[in-house]
């Protein structure tokens, strides 16, 4: 009888678990399109990139400004030890925070990446995560 019990506990947060992870997420940036030219797997590109998404996101100071901010291009070069050689961004449009650039550049290439045969070009489409079920508009 208490193996059926706990059995039907770990289910219950097994099951519940995922609804309170997503409602108390922190704000972040999230790749939204990923190219990857000389890597085996952009899975692992996807994953680094999305890591560090709650990072990038403090460069907005808010996260009013978050959510209204436009989607950002961002180019890396990554050596072949899966550090950024280079990064570059556009599409930065936030005339009220002048650091912004600067912040996402920084964060971007604190960014680790997998070792690799070689030099990785890897281009992202990176916009705010969609907010939490209870907040998102019903249609």
């Amino acid at each position: 009888m208490r193996v059926v019990i706990y059995s039907f506990a770990l289910f219950v947060v097994a099951i519940c678990w995922p609804i309170f992870a997503e409602a108390s997420g922190p704000p972040a940036l999230q790749v939204k399109e990923l190219s990857t030219k000389g890597a085996t797997s952009p899975v692992d590109y996807l994953n680094a990139l999305n890591r560090r998404g709650p990072m990038l996101a403090t460069c907005y100071g808010s996260k009013d400004a978050l959510t209204k901010a436009a989607p950002i291009e961002a180019f890396l070069d990554v050596s072949a030890d899966g550090l950024p050689n280079a990064v570059n961004i556009t599409n930065v449009q936030d005339p009220t925070n002048g650091e912004l650039s600067a912040c996402l550049v920084k964060q971007l290439d604190k960014v680790r990446f997998p070792a690799a045969d070689g030099v990785v070009e890897v281009k992202v489409l990176l916009g705010p995560a969609p907010p939490p079920k209870k907040d998102r508009p019903t249609d």
